[in-house]
C-alpha cells in the first residue's frame, strides 16, 4: 500500500497500469470481507495478524487475486480483561502525534468483545501559497468485535469506522505567484 491517495497493491512487482476497483493485481480483505478501495483507509491499530498470500487466489478469494491476496485480521476479544494504550509524538516531523487503545472485555463464559480508538495526526512539511498546510493528515478510527464461542458454534461480528481527512493537493493547482516573483534563492552543489 502506498498511503491513502494510491491504495494499491503488489505482489513481486506485478500491479496494474490503470488502478481501479473493477482491475487490480492483488487484492486486500479486512477479516475476509473485500476492500475495492484497497488499504488507503483501514484501521490498522489493533491488528492481531496479517495473512499474505502470493500468487493467484482466485478460487479462495475470487475476483483481483491474480498475484495475490492480503488479509487483516483484527485482534480477537480474549477471556480476560486486557487492552492497551499507546502514545507517539514526534516533533521533528511537523508534530506528528498518535493516540491509540484497545480493550477486551468478557461478558460471559463464551462471549467477548473489543473497542478499540485511534487518533493520529500528521503534520504538513509544505504549505499552498495561501499559507495553508500542504500534506496534513488526520485521522480517527473506531473498531469493535462481539466474539461467540461455544465450542462448535463460533459467531463473530465486526465493524470499524473512520473520518479522515488531508490537505494533500491530488490534482494540478493554479500558480498562486508569476514565473519570477517569488523570490526564492537556493545555493549549493
Amino acid at each position: 500500500s502506498s498511503g491513502r491517495e494510491t491504495p494499491n497493491i503488489r505482489f513481486r512487482g506485478v500491479a496494474v497500469q490503470n488502478e481501479n476497483p473493477a482491475a487490480r493485481a492483488g487484492a486486500i480483505f479486512y477479516e475476509g470481507a473485500y476492500l475495492s478501495a484497497g488499504a488507503g483507509l483501514l484501521p490498522l491499530f489493533d491488528v492481531g495478524r496479517v495473512e499474505v498470500i502470493k500468487g493467484p487466489q482466485n478460487a479462495f478469494f475470487g475476483r483481483n487475486t491474480f498475484a495475490g491476496a492480503v488479509n487483516f485480521i483484527p485482534t480477537e476479544p480474549g477471556d480476560e480483561l486486557e487492552g492497551f494504550v499507546q502514545a507517539l509524538y514526534s516533533p521533528s516531523d511537523q508534530d506528528t502525534y498518535q493516540v491509540s487503545g484497545a480493550v477486551s472485555i468478557p461478558m460471559s463464559e463464551n462471549l467477548g468483545a473489543r473497542v478499540g480508538g485511534y487518533y493520529r495526526r500528521a503534520g504538513a512539511d509544505f504549505t499552498y501559497g495561501n499559507g495553508d498546510p500542504l500534506g496534513e493528515e488526520e485521522t480517527l478510527a473506531f473498531q469493535g468485535s462481539l466474539l461467540f464461542d461455544n465450542g462448535p458454534i463460533r459467531l463473530k461480528t465486526f465493524g470499524y469506522y473512520v473520518d479522515a481527512e488531508d490537505t494533500r493537493g491530488l490534482v494540478s493547482l493554479d500558480y498562486t505567484t508569476a514565473p519570477g516573483d517569488c523570490n526564492l534563492v537556493y545555493s549549493g552543489s
